[in-house]
């Protein structure tokens, strides 16, 4: 039995105890459990559905459909399905079009806005239909939860996370971190628009921090736009997100203490590019006194610490353990890849590290 079942039980029967302390009637209780639980799933299915109907109007793909513990991936128009949706939430991803300009990027930006905001418009639509049209004919428990939970979900991703993404696809530069995330989530390398996604970061990167670079350890998009740039750089062989050395600012904050915990985290996973990019440049000691400065941080994950330790060591032993460690935490059928495993076995292919 997994964690997550054990607490799931024990949560259960602490809600039994306490409906048989205060003598509510059991059965009427667990229907109201079903029915809210029963409710939820419809509203969040219909929310997730709106966004698959944004990528349909905007003729996207979608890659892959959560809900629950589900997961449906589609890859080569072949169906997979999976119950690795660890979180138990609903999310759709999206995949996007080639862009390689200012035009096309912009384009891209408008359509992911549609469809962003069509999953609360949705529930929005849904929560009202139930609570007036359907609520005349059948009103039910279910029928009035569906309806309010469906409001209350549509609005609070409308102000807090759906809409606010619609609105940042208004600011180029803000949507930098969101397309770095997609494209490498995505089954298929997008080279292009990931060359574009490099240049556009490096522009916006030192147009902000060249009168400041330290302003850079306070702010964790920008770190993780950084991060993903310094990762593609490596992959293209263009060297110019380290004109301005933002390693040693964050180097710095390690030493120093002062980087807070969400920018402490991404801090870490760029430092760990750069020593990965001093293994292979052969700058081996500085590449572990580097590691030395992260190796016992509580957030550093074992996955990274072998990929590091693959590269300062060359060992194909270490590369396997590697890949091994990644498809148990991606939880995925061998078949559904993304762009970051496509590309982490080209370098370690390159590197004479990959064993099939």
């Amino acid at each position: 039995m997994t964690k997550k079942s054990t607490k799931l039980l024990i949560f259960l029967a602490v809600i039994i105890v306490l409906l048989l302390l205060f003598r509510v009637d059991l059965m009427e209780a667990l229907l109201a459990v079903a029915a809210f639980a029963a409710a939820a799933a419809a509203a969040l299915f219909i929310h997730e559905a709106g966004h698959v109907i944004g990528a349909f109007i905007t003729c996207r793909k979608v890659v892959y459909f959560r809900l629950g513990p589900f997961t449906l991936s589609v890859l080569d128009k072949k169906m997979y399905v999976s119950m690795k949706n660890f979180y138990w939430i609903g999310h759709v991803l999206v995949d996007v079009a080639e862009f390689q300009d200012d035009e096309s990027y912009r384009e891209n930006n408008a359509k992911q806005s549609i469809i962003f905001i069509l999953g609360p418009v949705a529930s929005i639509l849904t929560g009202v239909l139930a609570l007036t049209v359907i609520k005349a004919s059948y009103d039910t428990l279910f029928v009035t939860m569906f309806g309010i939970l469906s409001l209350i979900y549509g609005g609070g991703t409308l102000l807090f996370s759906d809409g606010r993404m619609a609105r940042k696809m208004s600011d180029p530069s803000k949507a930098l971190l969101f397309y770095w995330n997609v494209l490498y989530s995505v089954p298929v390398p997008r080279e292009k628009s990931l060359a574009y996604l490099l240049e556009e970061s490096e522009r916006y990167l030192f147009n902000k921090y060249i009168p400041d670079k330290k302003a850079i350890a306070d702010n964790f998009d920008d770190l993780a736009v950084l991060y993903y740039a310094k990762y593609f750089s490596q992959i293209s062989g263009e060297n110019g997100i380290n004109r301005i050395n933002f390693i040693a600012v964050i180097r710095d904050g390690f030493e120093e203490n002062t980087l807070k915990r969400r920018e402490r985290i991404m801090g870490m996973l760029i430092l760990c590019e750069e020593i990965v990019l001093l293994s292979l440049a052969g700058e081996k000691e500085d590449a572990r006194e580097l590691f030395e400065l992260i190796e016992h941080e509580s957030e550093l994950q074992e996955v990274s610490k072998l990929r590091i330790r693959t590269y300062m060591e060359h060992s194909t032993v270490m590369a396997a353990q590697y890949f091994a460690k990644r498809k148990e935490m991606n939880g995925r059928a061998a078949a559904i890849r993304n762009v970051f495993d496509y590309y982490e076995e080209r370098i370690l292919k390159e590197q004479g590290l990959w064993i099939s």
